[in-house]
């Protein structure tokens, strides 16, 4: 009997760690968030010899800006859209890409729903506003500027208080995308009209 009690008693302290494990092993994965590319697309091409891509910005790393926080900023997703995108044909020339500025502010909203309404009426928490300016430069002659060219992008995003640090996540990265999208758009029209004697 002493033997029977004490198998149970083992049996009832073993089994809540085996379906605590259990449960554990089959939490799903945190889902991946995508990576941005813009090899896809055809290449734009520079009658010079290369091109320096770099960033006057300097992220503050505090509140109201939070574009550090991001899984790929804005300023990083400039530089791959200039890797990706930009290319240096030949020639004496320099083409030179700035990013002049690449913040993200995070704009906390106000509640408006109160007492047992708001409290089961999820509502937005914060406007995350991204902009994006970028500076493209050419040198026909090395230290002799000849074609300058600025676009900038913007958008901006309301995350409501009960989306996830996932969600929030694949939220965030959306914005980027179509923020790079526009620029995109804007960065081609321009360097063709602005820069056309460049462009082959």
């Amino acid at each position: 009997m002493k033997q029977i009690f004490k198998s149970l008693l083992i049996l009832a302290l073993i089994a809540p760690a085996a379906l605590l494990t259990q449960a554990c092993a089959s939490k799903p994965p945190a889902p991946e968030i995508p990576q941005l590319g813009f090899s896809h697309l055809e290449p734009i091409g520079l009658k010079v010899g290369r091109i320096n891509i770099s960033s006057t910005y300097s992220s503050p790393m505090k509140a109201p800006n939070v574009e550090h926080r991001f899984p790929t900023s804005p300023e990083k997703a400039a530089r791959l859209w200039a890797h990706q995108r930009l290319r240096a044909l030949g020639g004496n020339g320099e083409a030179r890409f700035i990013v002049t500025r690449a913040s993200v502010l995070e704009i906390p909203q106000d509640k408006k729903e109160t007492g047992f309404l708001g409290a089961f009426t999820p509502e937005p928490t914060a406007d995350y506003q991204a902009t994006l300016k970028i500076r493209l430069e050419v040198d026909a002659i090395p230290g002799k500027t000849e074609g300058v060219l600025n676009a900038n992008a913007q958008r901006s995003v309301l995350i409501h208080e009960d989306v996830s640090l996932a969600e929030r996540e694949q939220i965030w990265f959306e914005m980027i995308e179509t923020l790079m999208a526009d620029l995109d758009v804007e960065m081609e029209s321009r360097i063709r009209s602005d820069l056309g004697a460049w462009v082959e």
